[in-house]
């Protein structure tokens, strides 16, 4: 299926693979044993209904992926993008593909984007859907044979269009086997949860639990959610003792995992909901209306047929059953006002989610620099603790062969008593910050086994000028289109309360029948009309909500004016910071170089009595100082360029999947 429309197999195409068919039940007839290799056309050993989609990115390769695929003989079902230059995010892609499973109208998902990362977190937050994402065959294969995976993320950046194709190949050719009956029966129950029990629901965003214990050096992340609960695995490939998260696998934990953004998603769906609340309320109502009622005095009930006044009867006890239908017809524009308004209400709320996420990724990366600047000033303090007790040493011999003084031991052991308290006092500091960021990444149970990786490196960036990036960012940020969504619904809410002192005219259709109770036999009611109806005295409440939505529309207006200038105001900081942090990175890093030759220079002064030990531990001092800096203004540097990105609205398809590019 492709745009919306069913993709149909040429004539020749159809008549080739009947022609094929029928030959081998004629071969099969005559047990002559065919082995024979498919051509390219032929019908597929197994027809598979396989859904795809791709941000603007990897248009290209899902296009070349399609049509590769339907040269095979299976069904697709294209899920956009449509076109190269179409403004489409990964998450909207992953979560239209995955519904294609979750709904049962697909066996298979396959979501490309740009490394790969991204699409998994679009795919990840269904029932009953186990992605993974491969760069080679070999992998694919596995995460079918091994884990029953349904959907295969692929990045544009990470395989050719052949390496696709052969992906894709061996991942839908795989079938799920399993050693252990237990794991096949619960892959069986997931599939069949996505494909029967919740067919037609809307997706879910649950809270991912990471079990700590499967954490593994060089890990890299794998999402995916079964039986109505998430997993996050950290598979890892165990070469060296070294490991943990990269910012890239933070960033995809954080939005697959993170508990205000799904409540943001909630709220979202919430919006549209709403929207569809108020759209329902154009259409025709129809009810089933009953009751009985008690008279002081005989009324008449509704003759039975045609005639005189002897067809009349009179009951002071009446019952009655009805179906009533009503349309309304005219409302002085407030239903169009209200649909258009919860229309905008739900679009401003879509736009704050991606903001929200923009947000969200800004914070684990500034976090993320700052662990990592953490733990190289940690670093530095272990190596100067390291330098000061081998010093302490040769200066306790020395003082046993009566070469040095007591004075010079006890102004080391008062150094190296400072850079302990240093020590204690940095790794709390860091500790406080892997908690944060667990619980930006939704790990439940604290983060005793949890740490990052990656190296502070210098960022060749490219940043534009203030005027350019203004206009840029009141056109992309997501916040601000979402205040603009705002403002203009609630205008429309002022039309509709405005409309509220025109006359409603609405169509009314009933039948049922009318009883009197002492008499069961029934009385044929029936209505057909038109009904006026206008508001003549109120109290001043129209009046007043009206003058309440008008209140409420100037609060709006002011609270754009106010962002258009926060915006212009973050902007220029974050550029100022830019620029600040790498002249002190510039001027640190120059600094240190100096210093170390500084320290080796009175080291080599003191080893030939030239120099006090003072000034070596000064110059030792002096080092550690700029170093600490050093950290400081890189960290500060990548903070300040991931700043950029948020305030200007330039948000990226997929996360970074390095710590900084080096530059230099």
């Amino acid at each position: 299926m492709k745009n919306g429309h069913e993709i149909r197999q040429p004539r020749w195409r159809a008549w080739r693979m009947g022609l094929a068919t029928a030959l081998a039940m004629v071969v099969g007839l005559a047990g002559v044993a065919m082995g024979a290799s498919a051509t390219a056309g032929s019908a597929p050993s197994v027809k598979r209904v396989i859904a795809i989609g791709s941000v603007a990115k990897a248009f290209a390769l899902k296009e070349a992926v399609e049509q590769d695929l339907l040269a095979a003989g299976h069904e697709v079902i294209d899920k956009g993008c449509h076109r190269a230059d179409d403004t489409v995010s990964y998450t909207a892609i992953g979560e239209a593909v995955a519904h294609e499973l979750y709904a049962g109208r697909a066996e298979f998902g396959v979501v490309f984007c740009n490394f790969g990362c991204s699409a998994l977190t679009g795919v990840s937050k269904f029932k009953g859907v186990i992605a993974f994402a491969c760069e080679s065959d070999q992998p694919a294969e596995m995460s079918r044979r091994a884990n029953g995976a349904n959907v295969l993320c692929l990045g544009q950046s990470t395989v050719t269009v052949e390496e696709a194709k052969a992906i894709v190949r061996r991942f839908i050719s795989t079938e799920f086997v399993s050693d252990s009956a237990e794991d096949a029966v619960s892959v069986a129950r997931r599939q069949a949860s996505a494909t029967v029990k919740n067919r037609g629901e809307v997706p879910r965003h649950d809270v991912c639990a990471l079990p700590l214990d499967m954490m593994t050096p060089n890990a890299s992340v794998t999402t995916g959610v079964a039986g109505g609960e998430t997993a996050v695995m950290i598979v890892g490939d165990g070469e060296d003792g070294a490991g943990g998260l990269d910012l890239s696998q933070c960033i995809a934990m954080a939005l697959a995992n993170n508990p205000g953004l799904s409540r943001e998603s909630w709220q979202v769906r919430g919006a549209e909901s709403a929207h569809d609340v108020v759209k329902a309320a154009r259409l025709p109502q129809l009810a089933a209306q009953a009751g009985a009622s008690f008279y002081r005095e005989d009324r008449m009930i509704s003759p039975r047929r045609e005639g005189d006044a002897s067809v009349l009867a009179f009951s002071d006890e009446l019952a009655s059953a009805q179906l009533v239908m009503q349309l309304p017809l005219y409302t002085g524009g407030r239903l169009r006002s209200s649909v258009l308004a919860a229309e905008l209400t739900s679009q401003a709320m879509r736009r704050q989610f991606a903001h929200s996420r923009a947000e969200l990724v800004f914070n684990v990366s500034s976090l993320y620099y700052a662990i990592l600047r953490q733990r190289e000033h940690i670093g530095s303090l272990e190596f100067a603790r390291g330098v000061l007790e081998r010093h302490r040493q040769v200066m306790t011999d020395m003082l046993a062969a009566r070469k040095a003084a007591q004075v010079d031991v006890l102004r080391t052991e008062v150094r190296l008593a400072d850079l302990e308290q240093q020590l204690l006092r940095e790794t709390y500091r860091q500790d406080v910050q892997c908690m944060a960021m667990a619980a930006l990444l939704g790990i439940e149970g604290g983060c005793d086994n949890f740490h990052v990786n990656g190296q502070l490196s210098a960022r060749s960036d490219v940043v534009s000028d203030a005027d350019f990036l203004l206009q840029d960012a009141l056109a992309s940020r997501a916040d601000y289109q979402a205040l603009l969504a705002r403002v203009e619904a609630q205008r429309q809410q002022v039309r509709a309360a405005r409309a509220r002192r025109y006359p409603d005219l609405s169509f009314r259709a009933s039948y049922g029948n009318s009883w009197d109770m002492e008499d069961s036999e029934a009385n044929e009611v029936g209505e057909l009309g038109v009904v006026v109806s206008m508001p003549l005295f109120s109290g001043g409440g129209i009046s007043a909500a009206i003058a309440r939505e008008q209140a409420l529309l100037l609060a709006a207006e002011e609270s754009l004016r106010e962002s258009r200038l926060r915006i212009q105001v973050e902007l220029q900081s974050a550029l100022a910071d830019i620029h600040s942090t790498h002249a002190r990175y510039d001027v640190t890093s120059k600094s240190v170089q100096q210093a170390g030759e500084s320290l080796r220079i009175e080291q080599e002064k003191y080893k030939q009595g030239k120099g006090s030990i003072t000034d070596v531990l000064d110059a030792q001092s002096a080092l550690l100082s700029l170093q600490t800096s050093c950290y400081a203004a890189l960290a500060d540097w990548n903070t300040a360029l991931a700043r950029l990105t948020l305030v200007s609205g330039r948000y990226d398809d997929a996360p970074r999947e390095d710590a900084g590019a080096a530059a230099h």
